[in-house]
């Protein structure tokens, strides 16, 4: 409630296009417009949209609003960095060294092109190893998050019904248990987060939208699932780095709710761990209660009578 002491002042902002890109920072998001004087580490979906309008060629309906919407990263109150671009690759594996670095070389170029205003980051020749380092780490778990998705997905491609969601569950989480994932990793989240959608399934549960399972879940579309999650990932360890305010633009809604419904606090680097909490929205598990979320979704199975 506002007082004389610290008033509040409330507006409703009516922009010419619907929202396409978004600046994702710790407790949500913000458009583009408002995103002056972070570091934007720019997703793959962004970049690939840059292209279009910068070749002008697209017939897609929405070109219009995106090019609106990205002019405001094409301004010197913005910085911008393709690491993860990079880092992701175009091989649907985790680059060696020397192609990440030529493959952010290249980017920065293509950056250059599309976006002449905007500051961008640039590393020392000596400071590439130490960036790769970081990501590589966070990458360790690749393999073990493509296995658990490629034989967890099929359990969900389709609605569960009631009956069948325990035991599914408990199927889930031990293959999370024997890939070494931990139950509330983001990666597992979002698989439970398929099997606890709506009864009727028709509205799909966040999960679903952003990994797509399929009764033939393949390494490609493992790939990006687990980077889409990357990026979210990066953002917390920027945010527990005090790197100063950094946002991940991406135009991917599907990432943007996920992320909302985490709700990530406290993030920190302990003995080289990162570590965080989430206070999980129900949104994120329609079928289930508040009370229930909290009393174990993600935890270990349990063996009942």
């Amino acid at each position: 409630m506002a007082t004389q002491e610290n008033p509040r002042l409330m507006m409703t902002v009516q922009f010419p296009h619907p929202v396409t890109a978004f600046a994702l920072v710790l407790g949500g998001w913000f458009p583009l417009s408002l995103a002056g004087g972070h570091l934007l580490v720019l997703d793959k979906n962004v970049l690939g949209m840059l292209r279009l309008i910068h070749k002008g060629i697209s017939t897609r309906s929405d070109v219009a609003a995106n090019a609106w919407w990205l002019k405001f990263i094409n301004s010197s109150s913005q910085t911008v960095n393709p690491v993860l671009c990079a880092f992701e690759g175009n091989r649907r594996s985790v680059p060696s060294f020397e192609e990440f670095r030529a493959e952010f070389l290249r980017l920065q170029d293509e950056l250059t092109e599309y976006l002449p205003h905007a500051r961008r980051v640039t590393y020392a020749p000596g400071s590439f190893e130490a960036v790769y380092e970081i990501l590589n780490n966070v990458s360790a778990r690749h393999q073990a998050e493509t296995d658990f998705l490629i034989h967890a997905t099929p359990l969900v491609a389709q609605p569960t019904k009631d009956v069948h969601v325990r035991g599914k569950r408990d199927e889930i989480l031990v293959l999370a248990s024997d890939a070494g994932l931990k139950g509330r990793t983001p990666i597992v989240l979002a698989v439970l987060s398929c099997l606890y959608e709506s009864r009727d399934g028709s509205v799909p549960s966040i999960g679903r939208k952003l990994i797509k399972p399929s009764s033939n879940y393949g390494p490609e579309a493992a790939h990006n699932a687990i980077w889409d999650l990357r990026a979210l990932e990066f953002l917390v360890g920027a945010s527990a780095s005090n790197l100063g305010p950094v946002a991940v633009c991406t135009r991917d809604r599907a990432m943007v709710a996920f992320w909302c419904a985490l709700n990530v606090t406290d993030p920190s680097w302990k003995n080289n761990s990162l570590m965080y909490n989430v206070t999980l929205d129900n949104k994120l598990f329609p079928r289930i209660t508040e009370q229930e979320i909290e009393g174990g979704i993600g935890d270990r199975p349990r063996f009942h009578r």
